[in-house]
């Protein structure tokens, strides 16, 4: 099972892989990401996560396939509401550093989570959390 240190340098892998969807990852985007992330408890981890993965050249696939791997295995989580309020600040800016095709992979992003969740019946929910809902 994943473990929470592995949830938040994913968020840093998905910044990661938007940034390259566009092509070269520029350093005044990554510079950009991480100061937005530093609003972020887990923004540290992510920050880590998104230089290690430009000093590595990773490919887009192989940054996003793994954070949506991590996500899925790890399951509902609290921290992805903060992480998509990020995408939502991300996508809202103008002019936009990420350009078109990286607000479209953002957005399908959290769909095909939210669809991976829905559809994976091994995944359990904290009973407490239903009950503090209702």
């Amino acid at each position: 099972m994943a473990s929470k240190e592995q949830v938040y340098e994913a968020f840093g892998e998905l910044l990661y892989a938007v940034a390259r969807s566009e092509g070269k990852v520029k350093q005044k985007t990554i510079e950009h990401l991480e100061t937005l992330l530093q609003k972020y408890s887990w923004g540290e981890a992510a920050t880590w996560s998104l230089k290690y993965e430009k000093e590595h050249k990773k490919t887009f696939d192989e940054t996003y396939d793994r954070a949506i791997d991590i996500f899925v295995e790890y399951g509902p989580f609290e921290e992805y509401e903060n992480f998509f309020n990020l995408i939502e600040e991300i996508n809202e800016e103008e002019p936009s550093f990420i350009g078109s095709h990286g607000k479209k992979i953002l957005i399908n992003f959290k769909k095909k989570l939210h669809r991976a969740f829905m559809e994976n019946e091994d995944i359990t929910y904290d009973d407490n959390e239903i009950e503090e809902d209702e």
